[in-house]
């Protein structure tokens, strides 16, 4: 799946600046998807702006920035990013950390992680929403994406933080390391009918079936799966 942004959020997000993109309609697709550059040149002062509000952003959470895109392509494929959810504003603003939240008045938030950026972009043309890609296209660029090569959502004292449908940790949890989430989980199960430990909305730990560093590779596992058949 793909969805076509205007530069330059759309090298922003596939470069891992961006962890969050506003849109006025919802959809219920989840998994890898692809970013296109519309062909709409972007103006220097809308550059200058964005990079600027993104120095200060990183500067404010204490993260290294790093390089800004060299060029803003227009009319082509940039990359991909995992869309792990789609929230409203208001779970936005409820549930996002104040230091980590970027600004937007768009009525739904699509939340991004594991940026993608292909080195040669390809040149194509885009649709409205969520499309699908070409099969030629996809099988031609999947083995040619590279993964952002810094640090990325989100620093370290967020890394826990329940954010999208496939993530382990409860909220009471977001301060401990995944070790830690882990070792706790297996150690305070209570022997009981059934034998089970809800850790987040549709997420289960059960005591009997596999342990909690299994079942953390079980999920690891389903993400391997989606990234390689989108």
């Amino acid at each position: 799946m793909c969805l076509s942004m205007h530069q330059p959020w759309a090298s922003l997000l596939v470069q891992g600046f961006k962890r969050f993109e506003g849109r006025e309609w919802n959809n219920k697709y989840r998994g890898p998807l692809y970013i296109h550059a519309t062909v709409k040149k972007p103006s220097q002062e809308e550059i200058d702006y964005l990079e600027e509000r993104y120095r200060e952003f990183y500067k404010a959470v204490g993260d290294d920035l790093p390089p800004f895109p060299e060029r803003y392509l227009t009319g082509c494929l940039l990359g991909r990013i995992d869309l792990i959810d789609v929230i409203s504003l208001a779970e936005y603003e409820d549930t996002i950390p104040k230091k980590l939240q970027e600004e937007t008045v768009a009525s739904h938030i699509f939340v991004a992680r594991n940026p993608m950026y292909l080195d040669i972009p390809l040149k194509m043309s885009g649709q409205q929403g969520i499309y699908r890609l070409p099969k030629e296209t996809l099988f031609g660029v999947r083995d040619k994406l590279k993964k952002v090569a810094y640090s990325w959502w989100p620093p370290e004292q967020f890394k826990n933080q329940l954010i999208g449908r496939f993530d382990l940790y409860p909220d009471e949890y977001t301060i401990w390391t995944r070790d830690q989430i882990l070792n706790h989980v297996e150690q305070n199960q209570v022997l009981k009918q059934p034998e089970y430990k809800q850790l987040s909305a549709g997420c289960f730990h059960l005591k009997s079936f596999l342990n909690a560093t299994g079942q953390q590779g079980f999920i690891d596992s389903i993400r391997e799966m989606i990234m390689e058949n989108p």
